[in-house]
């Protein structure tokens, strides 16, 4: 047998953050949604982070939701999982926000 390593699936964070910031100071984001206990830990540990706890997160998952409400965030919306979750659960929290 022929065996070879292809790598096909990495996380890795991302190394400049400065135009999410800038954008998140200009409040220019309307929501954030996050997959993973470990994009939240990462996001919340930048310096910055402090202007995004005002923009609603949307999470497919219990566990993400309760650490993002400990992180400080003040609307965490749990949604279905999957990206079609997250979108209905995003439709769904605007349908019912004025603009």
């Amino acid at each position: 047998a022929k065996v070879a390593f292809v790598q096909c699936y990495q996380r890795a964070a991302p190394r400049d953050l400065s135009a999410l910031w800038a954008a998140a100071a200009a409040r220019e984001i309307d929501a954030i949604t996050l997959t993973s206990s470990e994009a939240l830990r990462h996001l919340v540990s930048q310096s910055g982070a402090q202007h995004l706890w005002q923009v609603p997160l949307f999470v497919p998952h219990q566990r993400i939701h309760d650490a993002a409400a400990r992180a400080g965030f003040t609307t965490v919306v749990l949604t279905p999982p999957g990206d079609a979750g997250l979108l209905s659960g995003m439709e769904q929290y605007f349908d019912k926000t004025p603009d």
